[in-house]
């Protein structure tokens, strides 16, 4: 877990050691009497700044080195916020917590982007939202949100969504293409009406292993070559 930077100050701890509100910091830094870093909608003091309004206080010299905030490095990346947030809490993406906030050096930004991951979903052709979700660090409401914006290209399996392996951006990531597409995989409601039964008995032909299937959520998405040749016999 990232660790504050002792380099540098928020400005409720600026506020803290002047003894003056963080309104009067804000107001000082928008003055221009206290020099601050814009970082997204709050702001990082160096010590040695605060050292020059307050002469009684010494601290080490700033990090001498560009700082991003985590939109700014999420939009150098690609990603939202969330992954971003979610790839700096595991360890993925190196940062120094200033207040309640994280702060990314940019020359780290190269090394940030994850390697392979070591995900069981990567084994199959598709992937659920959810699991989508885990592998690239993000949540399974922005997901939804991206597939419904056409910015994640999925297809609807019954009330599910599924994504396709290949289509998985991670960069440094070799995902070979899938050997079948989400559109040959049907919802339980689908396979039962191919077959002229009823859901529940194909529920139960998953169950017995009598039709392969593969976990999708709550439900199962079947490949429909399958449902084809229990059709024709």
């Amino acid at each position: 877990m990232p660790t504050q930077d002792p380099r540098y100050l928020s400005t409720s701890q600026v506020a803290e050691l002047l003894g003056i509100s963080t309104v009067a910091v804000f107001k000082r830094i928008k003055s221009g009497r206290l020099k601050a870093r814009k970082i997204g909608r709050g702001y990082a003091i160096d010590r040695k700044d605060v050292a020059e309004a307050l002469p009684d206080y010494a601290g080490p010299r700033g990090l001498g080195e560009e700082a991003l905030s985590l939109n700014e490095a999420a939009q150098l990346l690609g990603v939202t916020r969330m992954t971003v947030y979610n790839r700096v809490r595991n360890g993925l993406i190196r940062a120094r917590r200033i207040g309640r906030r994280y702060v990314i050096a940019k020359k780290d930004l190269p090394a940030a982007a994850p390697q392979q991951p070591d995900h069981p979903a990567l084994q199959h052709d598709y992937v659920s939202v959810i699991e989508y979700a885990e592998i690239i660090g993000s949540n399974r409401k922005t997901v939804l949100n991206h597939i419904n914006q056409g910015r994640i290209k999925a297809r609807k399996v019954g009330r599910h969504y599924v994504i396709a392996r290949e289509d998985i951006p991670l960069a440094g990531l070799f995902v070979s293409p899938a050997a079948n597409r989400p559109e040959d995989y049907l919802s339980v409601a689908e396979a039962a009406q191919r077959l002229g039964i009823s859901r529940v008995a194909v529920f139960k032909k998953v169950k017995k292993g009598q039709l392969p299937a593969h976990r999708m959520g709550r439900s199962y998405a079947i490949p429909a070559g399958a449902v084809y040749a229990k059709n024709d016999t």
